[in-house]
Protein backbone atom coordinates (compact mmCIF):
# COMPACT_ATOMS: atom_id res chain seq x y z
CA UNK A 1 0.00 0.00 0.00
CA UNK A 2 1.41 3.12 -0.90
CA UNK A 3 1.32 6.53 0.93
CA UNK A 4 -1.64 7.67 -1.09
CA UNK A 5 -3.48 4.90 -0.56
CA UNK A 6 -2.74 4.76 3.02
CA UNK A 7 -3.68 8.12 3.79
CA UNK A 8 -6.75 7.70 2.01
CA UNK A 9 -7.59 5.06 3.96
CA UNK A 10 -6.85 7.24 6.81
CA UNK A 11 -9.55 9.96 6.08
CA UNK A 12 -11.58 7.20 5.46
CA UNK A 13 -11.24 5.73 9.18
CA UNK A 14 -11.34 9.20 10.65
CA UNK A 15 -14.72 10.03 9.16
CA UNK A 16 -16.68 6.53 10.06
CA UNK A 17 -15.64 7.68 13.47
CA UNK A 18 -16.81 11.08 13.44
CA UNK A 19 -19.99 9.84 11.76
CA UNK A 20 -20.14 7.26 15.02
CA UNK A 21 -19.40 9.66 17.15
CA UNK A 22 -22.15 12.08 16.22
CA UNK A 23 -24.89 9.73 16.46
CA UNK A 24 -24.37 9.59 20.35
CA UNK A 25 -24.15 5.62 20.67
CA UNK A 26 -21.82 2.38 19.34
CA UNK A 27 -22.57 -1.00 18.28
CA UNK A 28 -20.36 -3.25 20.63
CA UNK A 29 -20.47 -7.38 19.27
CA UNK A 30 -21.62 -9.25 21.99
CA UNK A 31 -18.44 -11.71 23.41
CA UNK A 32 -17.07 -8.17 24.33
CA UNK A 33 -17.98 -8.98 27.46
CA UNK A 34 -17.94 -11.94 29.70
CA UNK A 35 -21.08 -14.24 30.50
CA UNK A 36 -21.96 -12.76 33.58
CA UNK A 37 -21.35 -9.07 32.39
CA UNK A 38 -23.80 -9.90 29.90
CA UNK A 39 -26.03 -11.81 31.38
CA UNK A 40 -26.31 -8.65 34.28
CA UNK A 41 -26.47 -5.66 31.61
CA UNK A 42 -29.15 -7.98 29.77
CA UNK A 43 -31.06 -7.90 32.57
CA UNK A 44 -31.25 -4.10 33.28
CA UNK A 45 -32.30 -3.70 29.48
CA UNK A 46 -35.80 -5.45 30.26
CA UNK A 47 -35.84 -2.98 33.35
CA UNK A 48 -35.07 -0.07 31.89
CA UNK A 49 -35.74 0.04 28.09
CA UNK A 50 -39.21 2.27 27.90
CA UNK A 51 -37.76 4.30 29.90
CA UNK A 52 -34.47 4.34 27.86
CA UNK A 53 -36.64 5.18 24.52
CA UNK A 54 -38.45 7.90 26.33
CA UNK A 55 -35.35 9.48 27.34
CA UNK A 56 -33.89 9.30 24.00
CA UNK A 57 -30.99 7.29 24.99
CA UNK A 58 -29.23 4.37 22.57
CA UNK A 59 -30.50 0.92 24.97
CA UNK A 60 -27.43 -0.75 24.53
CA UNK A 61 -25.17 2.28 25.79
CA UNK A 62 -27.62 3.18 28.83
CA UNK A 63 -27.67 -0.40 30.10
CA UNK A 64 -23.78 -0.73 30.33
CA UNK A 65 -24.04 2.83 31.50
CA UNK A 66 -26.51 1.98 34.27
CA UNK A 67 -24.72 -1.17 35.26
CA UNK A 68 -21.08 1.10 35.78
CA UNK A 69 -23.33 3.21 38.03
CA UNK A 70 -23.27 6.57 36.62
CA UNK A 71 -25.85 8.70 38.45
CA UNK A 72 -26.49 11.32 35.58
CA UNK A 73 -27.76 8.58 33.21
CA UNK A 74 -30.03 6.69 36.07
CA UNK A 75 -31.17 10.65 36.42
CA UNK A 76 -31.62 11.17 33.01
CA UNK A 77 -34.39 7.83 32.70
CA UNK A 78 -36.13 8.70 35.39
CA UNK A 79 -37.01 5.96 36.33
CA UNK A 80 -39.82 4.94 39.06
CA UNK A 81 -39.36 3.18 42.25
CA UNK A 82 -40.02 -0.38 41.15
CA UNK A 83 -37.84 -0.31 38.61
CA UNK A 84 -35.51 1.46 40.60
CA UNK A 85 -34.83 -1.18 42.78
CA UNK A 86 -35.19 -3.47 40.97
CA UNK A 87 -32.17 -2.49 39.12
CA UNK A 88 -30.20 -0.76 42.32
CA UNK A 89 -31.10 -4.95 42.96
CA UNK A 90 -29.19 -5.87 40.03
CA UNK A 91 -26.19 -3.42 40.24
CA UNK A 92 -25.72 -4.72 43.90
CA UNK A 93 -25.67 -8.44 42.55
CA UNK A 94 -22.99 -7.25 40.06
CA UNK A 95 -21.01 -5.36 42.52
CA UNK A 96 -20.55 -8.39 45.21
CA UNK A 97 -19.03 -11.14 42.38
CA UNK A 98 -15.42 -8.94 43.00
CA UNK A 99 -15.81 -6.67 46.62
CA UNK A 100 -12.41 -5.71 45.14
CA UNK A 101 -13.27 -3.43 42.21
CA UNK A 102 -16.09 -1.23 41.37
CA UNK A 103 -19.12 -1.93 38.79
CA UNK A 104 -17.25 0.73 36.69
CA UNK A 105 -14.12 -1.23 36.66
CA UNK A 106 -15.42 -4.52 36.60
CA UNK A 107 -17.05 -3.64 33.21
CA UNK A 108 -13.60 -2.22 32.21
CA UNK A 109 -11.58 -5.20 32.81
CA UNK A 110 -14.26 -7.48 30.89
CA UNK A 111 -13.40 -5.34 27.72
CA UNK A 112 -9.95 -5.27 28.21
CA UNK A 113 -9.94 -9.41 28.63
CA UNK A 114 -12.20 -9.26 25.28
CA UNK A 115 -9.27 -6.69 24.04
CA UNK A 116 -6.30 -9.05 25.07
CA UNK A 117 -7.85 -11.87 22.93
CA UNK A 118 -8.17 -10.21 20.11
CA UNK A 119 -5.02 -8.43 20.31
CA UNK A 120 -3.31 -12.11 21.00
CA UNK A 121 -4.71 -13.32 17.84
CA UNK A 122 -4.71 -10.75 15.87
CA UNK A 123 -1.32 -8.65 16.35
CA UNK A 124 1.88 -9.85 16.78
CA UNK A 125 4.77 -7.74 19.11
CA UNK A 126 8.16 -7.19 18.35
CA UNK A 127 10.39 -8.76 21.20
CA UNK A 128 10.16 -6.69 24.41
CA UNK A 129 13.40 -5.14 25.21
CA UNK A 130 14.61 -6.07 28.74
CA UNK A 131 13.84 -2.89 30.54
CA UNK A 132 10.06 -3.28 29.95
CA UNK A 133 10.61 -7.35 30.85
CA UNK A 134 11.69 -5.98 34.49
CA UNK A 135 9.30 -3.65 35.03
CA UNK A 136 6.44 -6.57 34.28
CA UNK A 137 7.74 -8.55 36.94
CA UNK A 138 8.06 -6.16 39.38
CA UNK A 139 4.51 -5.15 38.87
CA UNK A 140 3.48 -8.33 39.25
CA UNK A 141 4.53 -8.02 42.41
CA UNK A 142 4.17 -4.42 43.69
CA UNK A 143 0.43 -3.36 41.97
CA UNK A 144 -0.56 -7.33 43.14
CA UNK A 145 -4.34 -7.26 43.59
CA UNK A 146 -3.61 -8.04 47.42
CA UNK A 147 -0.17 -7.14 47.90
CA UNK A 148 0.16 -3.99 46.85
CA UNK A 149 -1.76 -2.17 49.31
CA UNK A 150 0.21 -3.72 52.53
CA UNK A 151 3.39 -3.29 50.57
CA UNK A 152 2.81 0.63 50.37
CA UNK A 153 1.66 0.77 53.75
CA UNK A 154 4.96 -1.47 54.75
CA UNK A 155 7.26 1.04 52.47
CA UNK A 156 5.30 4.32 53.77
CA UNK A 157 6.31 2.86 57.69
CA UNK A 158 9.83 2.29 56.80
CA UNK A 159 10.14 5.93 55.02
CA UNK A 160 8.41 7.62 58.13
CA UNK A 161 10.94 5.00 60.79
CA UNK A 162 13.69 6.40 59.23
CA UNK A 163 12.38 10.07 59.34
CA UNK A 164 10.98 10.70 62.60
CA UNK A 165 12.07 7.06 64.70
CA UNK A 166 15.59 6.67 63.68
CA UNK A 167 17.89 8.36 61.90
CA UNK A 168 15.77 12.09 61.54
CA UNK A 169 15.45 11.72 65.40
CA UNK A 170 18.93 11.14 65.95
CA UNK A 171 20.38 13.84 63.32
CA UNK A 172 17.09 16.11 65.16
CA UNK A 173 19.18 15.78 68.34
CA UNK A 174 22.50 16.42 67.51
CA UNK A 175 21.57 19.52 65.82
CA UNK A 176 20.09 20.56 69.40
CA UNK A 177 23.02 19.70 71.01
CA UNK A 178 25.65 21.68 68.85
CA UNK A 179 23.23 25.07 69.84
CA UNK A 180 22.47 24.53 72.87
CA UNK A 181 26.17 23.18 74.23
CA UNK A 182 28.22 25.02 71.20
CA UNK A 183 26.34 27.92 69.46
CA UNK A 184 24.58 29.30 71.89
CA UNK A 185 27.43 29.47 74.46
CA UNK A 186 29.63 30.58 71.98
CA UNK A 187 28.13 33.49 71.26
CA UNK A 188 26.99 34.57 74.83
CA UNK A 189 30.65 34.65 75.63
CA UNK A 190 31.75 36.26 72.90
CA UNK A 191 28.92 39.03 73.64
CA UNK A 192 30.11 39.63 77.14
CA UNK A 193 33.89 39.53 76.29
CA UNK A 194 33.13 42.17 73.73
CA UNK A 195 30.94 44.30 76.66
CA UNK A 196 27.59 43.86 74.57
CA UNK A 197 24.24 45.65 75.92
CA UNK A 198 22.61 43.12 77.86
CA UNK A 199 19.51 43.81 75.87
CA UNK A 200 21.80 42.73 72.97
CA UNK A 201 23.15 39.76 74.19
CA UNK A 202 19.40 38.62 75.16
CA UNK A 203 18.11 39.81 71.47
CA UNK A 204 20.92 37.36 69.82
CA UNK A 205 20.94 34.57 72.33
CA UNK A 206 17.52 34.05 73.67
CA UNK A 207 15.74 35.66 70.98
CA UNK A 208 17.54 35.09 67.60
CA UNK A 209 19.51 31.45 68.38
CA UNK A 210 16.84 29.90 70.27
CA UNK A 211 14.07 30.97 68.19
CA UNK A 212 15.82 29.90 64.81
CA UNK A 213 17.59 26.70 66.21
CA UNK A 214 13.89 25.59 67.65
CA UNK A 215 12.84 25.37 64.06
CA UNK A 216 16.64 24.29 62.45
CA UNK A 217 15.62 21.06 64.54
CA UNK A 218 13.23 19.29 62.00
CA UNK A 219 15.77 19.98 59.05
CA UNK A 220 17.35 16.92 59.07
CA UNK A 221 13.87 15.15 59.22
CA UNK A 222 12.54 17.02 56.43
CA UNK A 223 15.66 16.64 54.03
CA UNK A 224 15.17 12.51 55.12
CA UNK A 225 11.51 12.64 54.21
CA UNK A 226 11.70 14.35 50.60
CA UNK A 227 14.93 12.46 49.73
CA UNK A 228 13.18 8.96 50.14
CA UNK A 229 9.59 10.60 48.61
CA UNK A 230 12.20 11.64 45.52
CA UNK A 231 13.18 8.36 45.59
CA UNK A 232 10.11 6.94 44.95
CA UNK A 233 9.27 9.48 42.45
CA UNK A 234 12.45 8.90 40.03
CA UNK A 235 12.06 5.34 40.15
CA UNK A 236 8.35 4.90 38.83
CA UNK A 237 7.05 3.82 41.75
CA UNK A 238 5.41 6.73 42.65
CA UNK A 239 2.81 6.25 39.03
CA UNK A 240 1.97 2.68 40.93
CA UNK A 241 1.04 4.45 43.86
CA UNK A 242 -1.80 6.56 42.09
CA UNK A 243 -2.71 3.33 40.55
CA UNK A 244 -3.04 1.70 43.73
CA UNK A 245 -4.90 4.22 45.52
CA UNK A 246 -7.21 4.89 42.57
CA UNK A 247 -10.01 2.73 44.03
CA UNK A 248 -10.11 3.92 48.07
CA UNK A 249 -9.47 7.89 46.47
CA UNK A 250 -12.32 7.32 44.80
CA UNK A 251 -14.80 6.88 48.17
CA UNK A 252 -13.96 10.70 48.23
CA UNK A 253 -14.96 11.62 44.56
CA UNK A 254 -11.04 11.89 43.50
CA UNK A 255 -8.79 9.61 41.19
CA UNK A 256 -5.46 7.99 42.26
CA UNK A 257 -3.19 10.98 40.74
CA UNK A 258 -4.73 12.85 43.67
CA UNK A 259 -2.84 10.81 46.06
CA UNK A 260 0.59 12.60 44.54
CA UNK A 261 0.05 15.93 45.88
CA UNK A 262 -1.82 14.70 49.06
CA UNK A 263 1.29 12.70 49.49
CA UNK A 264 3.48 15.57 48.71
CA UNK A 265 1.51 17.38 51.89
CA UNK A 266 3.29 15.62 54.64
CA UNK A 267 6.32 17.64 54.02
CA UNK A 268 4.92 20.60 52.87
CA UNK A 269 1.76 22.48 51.71
CA UNK A 270 3.10 24.71 49.31
CA UNK A 271 4.46 22.37 46.61
CA UNK A 272 1.70 19.39 47.72
CA UNK A 273 -0.74 22.58 46.49
CA UNK A 274 1.67 23.41 43.24
CA UNK A 275 1.49 19.36 42.41
CA UNK A 276 -2.26 18.94 41.96
CA UNK A 277 -1.64 20.78 38.32
CA UNK A 278 -0.97 17.35 37.14
CA UNK A 279 -4.67 16.45 37.89
CA UNK A 280 -7.19 16.78 34.96
CA UNK A 281 -9.92 17.28 36.28
CA UNK A 282 -10.30 21.01 37.35
CA UNK A 283 -12.94 20.14 40.18
CA UNK A 284 -10.37 17.18 41.03
CA UNK A 285 -7.81 19.54 41.46
CA UNK A 286 -10.06 21.99 43.71
CA UNK A 287 -11.15 19.31 46.26
CA UNK A 288 -7.14 18.17 45.93
CA UNK A 289 -6.23 21.74 46.76
CA UNK A 290 -8.64 22.11 49.56
CA UNK A 291 -7.84 18.70 51.34
CA UNK A 292 -3.76 19.01 51.27
CA UNK A 293 -3.40 21.58 54.41
CA UNK A 294 -5.02 18.70 55.94
CA UNK A 295 -2.33 16.05 55.68
CA UNK A 296 0.35 15.66 57.88
CA UNK A 297 2.36 12.57 59.61
CA UNK A 298 -0.14 12.14 62.23
CA UNK A 299 -3.59 10.10 61.77
CA UNK A 300 -5.47 12.55 63.47
CA UNK A 301 -4.89 15.30 60.23
CA UNK A 302 -5.52 12.53 57.87
CA UNK A 303 -8.50 11.61 59.16
CA UNK A 304 -9.92 15.25 59.56
CA UNK A 305 -9.00 15.33 55.41
CA UNK A 306 -10.69 11.89 54.80
CA UNK A 307 -13.60 13.22 56.75
CA UNK A 308 -13.43 17.02 55.27
CA UNK A 309 -12.93 15.19 51.56
CA UNK A 310 -16.37 13.25 52.12
CA UNK A 311 -17.99 15.95 53.12
CA UNK A 312 -16.85 18.00 49.99
CA UNK A 313 -18.01 15.39 48.34
CA UNK A 314 -21.92 15.38 49.10
CA UNK A 315 -21.74 19.47 48.96
CA UNK A 316 -19.57 21.68 47.22
CA UNK A 317 -18.30 18.84 44.62
CA UNK A 318 -21.03 16.37 44.72
CA UNK A 319 -21.42 16.12 41.09
CA UNK A 320 -17.85 15.65 40.60
CA UNK A 321 -17.22 11.60 38.93
CA UNK A 322 -13.09 11.64 38.64
CA UNK A 323 -11.74 9.31 35.93
CA UNK A 324 -8.07 7.60 36.20
CA UNK A 325 -5.68 7.58 32.87
CA UNK A 326 -2.44 7.46 34.04
CA UNK A 327 1.08 6.33 32.07
CA UNK A 328 3.16 3.85 34.14
CA UNK A 329 6.49 4.42 33.30
CA UNK A 330 9.50 2.08 33.11
CA UNK A 331 10.74 0.99 36.92
CA UNK A 332 14.82 3.08 36.80
CA UNK A 333 17.38 3.24 38.98
CA UNK A 334 17.00 6.73 40.56
CA UNK A 335 19.54 9.54 39.68
CA UNK A 336 21.21 10.49 42.91
CA UNK A 337 21.97 13.97 40.86
CA UNK A 338 18.04 13.94 40.67
CA UNK A 339 17.31 13.33 44.13
CA UNK A 340 19.99 15.69 45.42
CA UNK A 341 18.79 18.79 43.94
CA UNK A 342 15.13 17.71 44.71
CA UNK A 343 15.98 17.49 48.52
CA UNK A 344 18.47 20.70 48.38
CA UNK A 345 15.43 22.70 46.78
CA UNK A 346 13.26 22.32 49.64
CA UNK A 347 16.04 22.02 52.38
CA UNK A 348 17.36 25.42 50.80
CA UNK A 349 12.94 26.89 50.78
CA UNK A 350 13.11 25.85 54.52
CA UNK A 351 16.63 27.43 55.26
CA UNK A 352 15.19 30.30 53.27
CA UNK A 353 12.12 30.26 55.82
CA UNK A 354 14.31 29.99 58.61
CA UNK A 355 16.84 33.14 57.85
CA UNK A 356 13.97 35.35 56.96
CA UNK A 357 10.76 34.96 57.99
CA UNK A 358 11.24 32.96 61.45
CA UNK A 359 14.62 35.43 62.04
CA UNK A 360 12.24 38.25 61.99
CA UNK A 361 9.47 36.61 63.56
CA UNK A 362 11.75 36.08 66.43
CA UNK A 363 13.04 39.48 66.78
CA UNK A 364 9.59 40.89 66.70
CA UNK A 365 8.80 38.36 69.19
CA UNK A 366 11.74 39.05 71.60
CA UNK A 367 10.82 42.74 71.70
CA UNK A 368 7.12 41.90 72.01
CA UNK A 369 7.63 39.82 75.23
CA UNK A 370 10.60 42.26 76.33
CA UNK A 371 9.03 46.06 76.35
CA UNK A 372 5.77 47.44 77.61
CA UNK A 373 3.30 49.43 75.21
CA UNK A 374 5.55 52.64 77.29
CA UNK A 375 8.37 51.03 75.32
CA UNK A 376 10.75 50.00 78.49
CA UNK A 377 11.89 46.65 78.96
CA UNK A 378 10.41 44.23 81.45
CA UNK A 379 11.35 41.34 83.23
CA UNK A 380 7.52 40.23 83.63
CA UNK A 381 5.96 38.39 80.47
CA UNK A 382 2.76 38.80 81.36
CA UNK A 383 3.43 43.07 81.00
CA UNK A 384 4.37 42.73 78.07
CA UNK A 385 2.88 43.68 75.03
CA UNK A 386 2.45 39.83 74.12
CA UNK A 387 1.66 39.28 77.38
CA UNK A 388 -1.31 41.83 77.37
CA UNK A 389 -2.39 41.69 73.59
CA UNK A 390 -2.00 37.69 74.31
CA UNK A 391 -4.39 37.65 77.60
CA UNK A 392 -6.80 39.80 75.55
CA UNK A 393 -7.59 37.11 73.52
CA UNK A 394 -6.71 34.13 75.54
CA UNK A 395 -10.40 34.12 76.94
CA UNK A 396 -11.95 32.83 73.70
CA UNK A 397 -9.41 29.50 73.97
CA UNK A 398 -10.07 28.75 77.48
CA UNK A 399 -13.09 26.20 76.49
CA UNK A 400 -9.88 24.66 74.69
CA UNK A 401 -8.08 23.93 77.73
CA UNK A 402 -5.09 26.88 76.87
CA UNK A 403 -6.76 30.27 77.65
CA UNK A 404 -2.84 31.27 78.20
CA UNK A 405 -1.07 34.43 76.61
CA UNK A 406 1.50 32.11 75.63
CA UNK A 407 -0.43 29.64 73.80
CA UNK A 408 -2.07 32.21 71.73
CA UNK A 409 0.57 34.61 70.72
CA UNK A 410 2.26 31.29 69.63
CA UNK A 411 -1.03 30.27 67.04
CA UNK A 412 -0.69 33.60 65.85
CA UNK A 413 3.02 33.17 64.76
CA UNK A 414 1.97 29.91 63.07
CA UNK A 415 -0.04 32.31 60.63
CA UNK A 416 3.64 33.47 59.28
CA UNK A 417 5.24 29.59 59.47
CA UNK A 418 3.74 26.36 61.45
CA UNK A 419 7.23 26.31 62.44
CA UNK A 420 7.23 29.45 64.35
CA UNK A 421 4.91 28.05 66.85
CA UNK A 422 8.10 25.91 68.02
CA UNK A 423 10.05 28.64 68.10
CA UNK A 424 7.32 31.03 69.92
CA UNK A 425 7.04 27.95 72.74
CA UNK A 426 11.00 27.94 72.77
CA UNK A 427 11.18 31.57 73.67
CA UNK A 428 7.95 32.13 75.96
CA UNK A 429 8.89 28.87 78.39
CA UNK A 430 12.83 29.00 78.29
CA UNK A 431 13.64 25.21 77.02
CA UNK A 432 16.03 24.53 74.69
CA UNK A 433 16.51 23.34 71.23
CA UNK A 434 18.25 19.85 72.93
CA UNK A 435 15.60 19.73 76.20
CA UNK A 436 14.78 16.55 77.03
CA UNK A 437 10.82 15.77 77.13
CA UNK A 438 10.58 15.62 81.32
CA UNK A 439 12.61 19.01 80.74
CA UNK A 440 9.75 20.16 78.16
CA UNK A 441 6.88 18.65 80.37
CA UNK A 442 8.67 21.22 83.52
CA UNK A 443 8.48 24.17 82.04
CA UNK A 444 5.13 23.85 80.39
CA UNK A 445 3.30 22.63 83.41
CA UNK A 446 2.82 25.84 84.90
CA UNK A 447 -0.01 26.46 82.32
CA UNK A 448 -0.59 23.27 80.66
CA UNK A 449 -2.38 20.17 82.23
CA UNK A 450 -1.27 16.95 80.29
CA UNK A 451 -4.79 17.26 78.31
CA UNK A 452 -4.97 21.11 77.60
CA UNK A 453 -1.08 20.51 76.08
CA UNK A 454 -2.83 17.32 73.85
CA UNK A 455 -5.59 19.78 73.14
CA UNK A 456 -3.35 22.97 71.86
CA UNK A 457 -1.61 20.18 70.00
CA UNK A 458 -4.70 18.87 67.83
CA UNK A 459 -5.31 22.77 66.94
CA UNK A 460 -2.69 23.30 65.97
CA UNK A 461 -2.26 20.17 64.28
CA UNK A 462 -6.19 21.25 62.31
CA UNK A 463 -5.76 24.85 62.21
CA UNK A 464 -4.76 26.73 58.75
CA UNK A 465 -1.19 26.36 57.24
CA UNK A 466 0.91 29.12 57.00
CA UNK A 467 0.22 32.38 54.76
CA UNK A 468 2.54 31.12 52.07
CA UNK A 469 0.60 27.82 51.75
CA UNK A 470 -2.57 30.18 51.71
CA UNK A 471 -1.19 32.35 48.89
CA UNK A 472 -0.30 29.65 46.95
CA UNK A 473 -3.47 27.91 47.28
CA UNK A 474 -5.10 31.31 46.63
CA UNK A 475 -3.45 31.38 43.36
CA UNK A 476 -3.77 27.79 42.57
CA UNK A 477 -7.48 28.03 43.13
CA UNK A 478 -7.92 31.29 40.79
CA UNK A 479 -10.05 32.60 44.25
CA UNK A 480 -9.15 34.52 46.86
CA UNK A 481 -13.00 33.80 48.24
CA UNK A 482 -12.58 29.76 48.12
CA UNK A 483 -8.85 30.56 50.15
CA UNK A 484 -10.98 31.93 52.69
CA UNK A 485 -13.70 30.34 53.24
CA UNK A 486 -10.75 27.23 53.15
CA UNK A 487 -8.98 29.11 56.45
CA UNK A 488 -12.03 29.86 58.22
CA UNK A 489 -13.18 26.45 57.77
CA UNK A 490 -9.86 25.05 59.04
CA UNK A 491 -9.63 27.09 61.70
CA UNK A 492 -13.70 26.33 62.46
CA UNK A 493 -12.71 22.44 62.20
CA UNK A 494 -9.30 22.97 64.91
CA UNK A 495 -12.03 24.60 67.75
CA UNK A 496 -14.23 22.50 67.51
CA UNK A 497 -12.31 19.04 67.50
CA UNK A 498 -9.85 20.43 70.31
CA UNK A 499 -12.52 21.36 72.49
CA UNK A 500 -14.54 18.57 71.91
CA UNK A 501 -11.02 17.06 72.31
CA UNK A 502 -10.72 18.74 75.55
CA UNK A 503 -13.80 17.89 77.15
CA UNK A 504 -13.96 14.79 76.33
CA UNK A 505 -10.50 13.80 78.00
CA UNK A 506 -11.60 16.34 81.41
CA UNK A 507 -13.97 14.07 81.57
CA UNK A 508 -11.97 10.92 81.51
CA UNK A 509 -8.74 11.74 82.92
CA UNK A 510 -10.12 15.10 85.46
CA UNK A 511 -8.12 17.65 83.18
Amino acid sequence: MGLGELAQSMRKLVFAAHTQLHEGFNIEPDNVYDDFTRLEHYKIGNVIEPFAKKASLPLHWAKIKVLEGDKRVMERLSLDEQAKKKVDEIIREYAAADPLMDNETMVADSRYRYITNVCAQSVRKAEKNEKSDVSEKIDRILTHKWLALPIFVGIMALIFTLTFATVGAWLSDMVGVLLDETVIPAARNALVNMNAYEWFTSLVCDGIITGVGGVLTFLPQIAILFFCLSLLEDSGYMSRIAFIMDKPMRKLGLSGKSFIPLLMGFGCSVPAAMGARTVENEQDKQMTIMLVPFMSLYVFGVLAGILSGLLFRKTVFKNNDAAFIIELPQYRFPSMKNTFLHVWERVSHFLHKAGTIIFAMSVVLWFLQNFTFALSMTAESENSILGVVGSFIAPVFTPLGFGVWQAVVALLTGFVAKEAVVSALTMFYGFSASAASNEIMAALSGTFTPVSAYSFLVFVLLYTPCIAAVTTISRELHSRKKALLLVIYQIAVAYIVSMLFYTAGTLIFGG
